[in-house]
């Protein structure tokens, strides 16, 4: 995560990826990854061309619940 801040802070835009690599034993050999070790995600890091777009939000009462009220 502060890479990520120190990413944005600095001008670039920075985004952590979890997806299929970080799960494919080929890659993880690759990279040199012994049996035991494994990949929680890849940062990518790059010049930003603008912010980024607004993406639809739940509201929060959606997935909000208050017990014992």
């Amino acid at each position: 995560m502060m890479l990520l801040l120190a990413a944005e802070a600095s001008g670039f835009g920075a985004q952590w990826l979890t997806g299929w690599p970080a799960h494919d034993r080929t890659v993880m050999e690759w990279l040199g990854l012994s049996a035991e070790e494994s990949i929680v995600g890849f940062v990518y890091i790059g010049s930003a061309e603008g912010p980024g777009p607004e993406l639809p939000r739940a509201e929060l009462a959606e997935k909000l619940s208050v017990y014992g009220a």
